[in-house]
């Protein structure tokens, strides 16, 4: 159920007042109770300022929001899909029990891109390209992270590039090349 909030200047917004179960509660920090969403296969996500938490009846995953690179929400389909940035480990795919999750959703999403500090982008034709992001730990620490698309070759061809735009980006956030 949800209640209407009139928050001034004409906006209108929701808030969500479902509850998880006790049984995923219990996983959970007390602060970041208000926060979860159940999922359809019975987990939950819940926000923390440093990591997104995703409670099954096995416990808590803590995992980091300088992990992740994007977020989409699929209305659709009620699917949330986080991208990391080790492409490797493939998206992480979550089907809510219910469609309303809009404050939820897009506090995933600020939270991910309020953790990137500075970024750079260079496209290699329609090859690849390299994105560098300098990113902002939960401890504070700026640190750098590169994603690079495309095949190896594209990868050894442009080694010098990548690397002087890395270089640039540390260097632009005041960080040692």
């Amino acid at each position: 159920m949800s209640d209407l909030q009139i928050a001034g200047y004409g906006y209108v917004m929701f808030t969500s007042r479902a509850k998880i179960p006790a049984t995923l509660a219990a996983y959970l920090p007390r602060a970041a109770r208000s926060t979860a969403i159940e999922l359809a296969d019975s987990r939950a996500l819940a926000i923390t300022p440093g990591a997104l938490l995703i409670a099954s009846a096995e416990g808590t995953e803590e995992m980091p929001w300088t992990d992740f690179r994007s977020a989409h929400w699929n209305g659709d389909s009620r699917l949330l899909t986080i991208s990391p940035v080790v492409t490797e480990r493939g998206d992480l795919v979550f089907e809510t029990l219910n469609d309303n999750v809009f404050t939820f959703t897009t506090a995933v999403r600020e939270r991910i891109e309020a953790s990137i500090v500075h970024d750079r982008t260079r496209e290699f034709g329609d090859d690849g390209m390299v994105q560098i992001l300098i990113r902002r730990g939960r401890d504070g620490q700026l640190f750098s992270q590169t994603i690079v698309a495309g095949s190896p070759e594209v990868v050894t061809a442009n080694r010098e590039v990548i690397d002087e735009l890395e270089r640039s980006a540390r260097e632009a956030a005041g960080l040692p090349g």
